[in-house]
């Protein structure tokens, strides 16, 4: 089968959604069979990898645009990890979204995007990529400002799409450098072409766009605003999907990197990024900007396995994130529905009920933390298991020391709330918990549990040794999971004084790790020192302008003069060449 065919479905379920405006009661259920159906084919090629079809999309200068896809194993993981979500997503979506009217926008974007995220997952040549990459784009920023009557939302989607632009105008020209070279765009010539000063350069590049659409520091921050979104959109676009296309394509292209000694260039960038957004985890009390703090945190962990030049560490944990994130996600988007849309955590209550809400959550949390044996034990031990020194296992400790802080604040502050007298909305959803959204939790819960599996035989899948994760390591992890949940039931459990709880909130420590601030300065300083740029340049290109339009002016003035001199009298003529004569005479002479 054509691997293009797992896209075919959820193309035709999108624009029949987007047909059905009149009848939106029945656009979820079209969107969910879609999906349905698209899994069951990509399950179907799961069944025959290696798949690789080429399609001739149109030739100009004697040069042939090839459209080539691809069921390699690797591209089959990243195929199998969004269809899999696609529903799960969509089911939630269907008692989550309940504004009629914008239903069919909503199932429209989500089914698109979907179809983008596969047709990337498939890609085989740089041409196809784009496409895809460019879908991701647009639907990303229509999902992330849906509410676009928001002005919060608004802000939050061009901030995204134009972080996500800078990105894509490096992508375009690494791949006009590659064509450059090598006369093809695809993946199998590339990856085989000899070294050069062009693919170094257009290397450095895409790396840049990987950062852009993986939320690497210094171009992270879109990534904590675009929580604006839906928050189905926020477990599906910016924790199991499109925020690790960025990792997916260094992945793909590991061999140019490791040959052209750029590894390092991800060990930086992953472990600033991990830092960075450990501690604004920790410091922030917006339930679902916590979680994206935590997602930038994992992005940077793969691409510090990378640079690390550990593949299959970055994979192991690139899988079992999937599961373990939109969880969380979508747990938290039910805490907010049960709490009056209320986003703060110290202004969620959880009263206790709900207790499979409560253990699927729990799982997500452990599993965050790292905890024996659920699988984001084993793809947090196998990234700290790849550091071949001891300073970057120590910071890879403590990040991980962090994340156990943030995940239990994040879990206990809801829980052991005691709400205020005046407060008598919250926590009153918890007993009416539409099944269509408790089930896609429970499921991701059973995932994130049985993911652990992906340690014995990912590997293998892929063809890759296994990553060895000694007893030692085992005994420092737990040993981390142990301190910092210890910490954290000290800090944030009601048995601590609401004034020293308040002071922990607000104090120094606080102020200092919650970056988001600085680095949005930062944008500020950029923008600012580009507009004076521009200003420079328009005074420049004015005074230029001016300049020629004097010199313009002094031109026609010369002419008319001249013009003048030509009245057809003889004498006039003959004065004027013995005057030149003269000149020339001496101007020679001189």
């Amino acid at each position: 089968m054509i691997p293009i065919f797992a896209i075919v479905p959820l193309l035709a379920g999108a624009f029949i959604s987007l047909a059905m405006a009149r009848k939106a009661t029945y656009v979820k259920h079209v969107a969910i069979a879609s999906s349905i159906a698209s899994l069951a084919v990509v399950l179907y090629m799961a069944l025959y990898p290696g798949v690789v079809n080429s399609m001739t999309w149109f030739s100009l200068g004697g040069a042939t645009a090839n459209f080539v896809t691809s069921t390699a194993p690797l591209n089959l993981l990243l195929l199998v990890i969004v269809a899999l979500m696609t529903p799960l997503i969509l089911v939630y979506s269907s008692g989550y979204m309940k504004v009629s009217s914008e239903q069919p926008r909503y199932y429209f974007l989500i089914c698109l995007f979907a179809a983008s995220m596969m047709l990337f997952a498939i890609s085989a040549s740089f041409l196809t990529l784009m496409v895809a990459w460019e879908m991701l784009g647009i639907t990303s920023y229509l999902l992330i400002g849906f509410w676009y009557w928001k002005e919060s939302a608004s802000q939050a989607a061009r901030k995204a799409i134009t972080t996500i632009l800078a990105g894509d105008l490096a992508m375009l020209s690494a791949l006009i450098l590659i064509f450059h070279a090598y006369n093809s765009l695809d993946f199998s010539v590339v990856l085989h072409a000899p070294a050069s000063p062009a693919l170094y350069a257009a290397l450095v590049l895409i790396s840049v766009a990987a950062f852009t659409k993986s939320a690497q520091f210094p171009l992270n921050e879109w990534l904590a605003d675009a929580m604006e979104g839906p928050t189905p959109v926020s477990a599906f676009l910016h924790s199991s999907t499109m925020v690790k296309a960025g990792v997916f394509l260094v992945l793909v292209l590991f061999p140019l990197y490791k040959e052209a000694s750029l590894l390092g260039l991800f060990l930086v960038a992953g472990s600033a990024t991990a830092i960075i957004g450990a501690l604004n985890a920790l410091s922030e009390k917006h339930i679902k900007r916590i979680l994206a703090y935590s997602t930038m945190e994992d992005l940077g962990l793969m691409f510090v396995a990378i640079g690390l030049g550990s593949v299959v560490a970055a994979l192991l944990l690139f899988v079992v994130q999937t599961f373990y994130k939109a969880l969380l996600f979508m747990s938290s988007g039910i805490m907010m529905e049960a709490n009056d849309g209320r986003t703060d955590i110290t202004s969620i209550y959880w009263d206790g009920s709900g207790k499979l809400l409560m253990g699927a959550t729990l799982v997500g949390v452990l599993s965050l933390a790292a905890l024996f044996p659920l699988g984001g034990f084993f793809g947090k031990a196998a990234v700290d298991a790849s550091s071949n020194t001891l300073p970057m296992y120590a910071l890879l400790l403590v990040v991980q020391f962090v994340s156990v802080i943030y995940i239990f604040r994040w879990f206990f502050i809801p829980l052991h709330r005691t709400p205020n007298v005046s407060e008598t909305d919250v926590g009153i959803g918890y007993k009416t918990i539409p099944l269509s959204m408790l089930s896609p939790v429970l499921l991701l819960a059973i995932f994130a549990a049985l993911s652990s599996l992906t340690y014995l035989y990912l590997p293998g899948y892929l063809g890759f040794h296994p990553v060895a994760i000694s007893f030692g390591e085992w005994v420092a992890v737990t040993a981390t999971i142990a301190a910092g949940g210890y910490l954290a039931n000290f800090l944030y459990r009601r048995n601590v004084p609401a004034r020293a709880r308040a002071k922990t909130a607000n104090g120094f420590f606080n102020r200092v790790a919650y970056s988001s601030p600085y680095i949005n300065m930062f944008y500020m300083l950029l923008v600012r020192i580009l507009f004076s740029a521009a200003a420079a340049v328009s005074a420049f290109d004015g005074l230029l302008g001016s300049a020629v339009g004097y010199a313009t002016g002094l031109s026609i003035k010369a002419a008319y003069l001249l013009r003048r001199a030509e009245d057809g009298q003889t004498n006039v003529y003959i004065i004027a060449m013995v005057v030149g004569m003269i000149a020339i005479v001496a101007i020679f002479y001189l």
